[in-house]
């Protein structure tokens, strides 16, 4: 992986300062976890590190 990402940016319905698209969150999760671990992300925000851990299945959802 080159030192720039070409990740273009997404619409969104929700109203937050700080929110990035999903693909700038995938990246480093793909890179920094193992499949079924836990990624941590204690600024939730807006919540995209989540709901992209969520899409690569990094985070097992509450039972």
């Amino acid at each position: 992986m080159r030192s720039v990402w070409r990740i273009h940016t997404v619409p969104s319905a929700i109203e937050h300062h700080a929110m990035y698209p999903l693909a700038l969150c995938e990246i480093p999760i793909k890179a920094g976890s193992v499949e079924k671990g836990i990624v941590l992300d204690p600024f939730m925000g807006a919540g995209t590190t989540a709901l992209a851990a969520l899409k690569l299945r990094e985070v097992l959802p509450p039972t």
